[in-house]
């Protein structure tokens, strides 16, 4: 897997909440569609991964988080050297896909950051839920995995925009 950065990390902090870019990290969607939950469930479970979220949500396992945001895709992200991230098998005629190079993630993280994204999502994004969404006309995969911390999954191709979006509407004073 390979990394070619398309943003330099300028991190912006505004109000106590900072927009950064997170560190590169394996990323491989698995398909879900047809009878692949099935087996992509026992392949996971066979490393140790008790289940899968449920849809719309997040958990992390044996070093892995699983995200989500739909019923046809699950976004398995950690090492590049875990076994699920690491060329895993065929599913029904499907193989996971490496994404690594798809997307980049972008952090926020401060106290008042339930106030700041509704400023930035059209949705609510609440503790361990993950949904797809936009930032303006910008496709995304928004994920929060606590009280302080979100992560917004955008194309490469559209990362530039998408920090500078998160950078430009980010509440200007403290908001409640």
């Amino acid at each position: 897997m390979k990394r070619h950065p398309s943003l330099v990390t300028i991190p912006v902090e505004r109000n106590g909440i900072r927009v950064s870019t997170l560190p590169h990290r394996a990323k491989r969607q698995y398909p879900l569609s047809g009878d692949r939950l099935a087996a992509v469930a026992r392949h996971l479970e066979a490393h140790g991964l008790k289940s899968l979220p449920e849809i719309g949500r997040m958990h992390d396992a044996e070093g892995l988080i699983l995200l989500r945001p739909d019923r046809h895709r699950l976004l398995v992200l950690g090492p590049e050297t875990h076994p699920c991230l690491d060329d895993p098998p065929e599913f029904n005629g499907a193989k996971p896909v490496d994404i690594g190079d798809y997307w980049t993630e972008i952090e926020i993280h401060g106290d008042g950051l339930t106030a700041a994204l509704r400023h930035v999502l059209p949705l609510p994004l609440k503790v361990g839920g993950v949904l797809r969404t936009g930032l303006d006309e910008i496709p995304v995969i928004a994920a929060r995995p606590s009280d302080s911390v979100a992560w917004l999954f955008v194309p490469r191709s559209f990362a530039r925009a998408g920090f500078e979006h998160l950078a430009n509407h980010m509440p200007e004073e403290d908001i409640a």
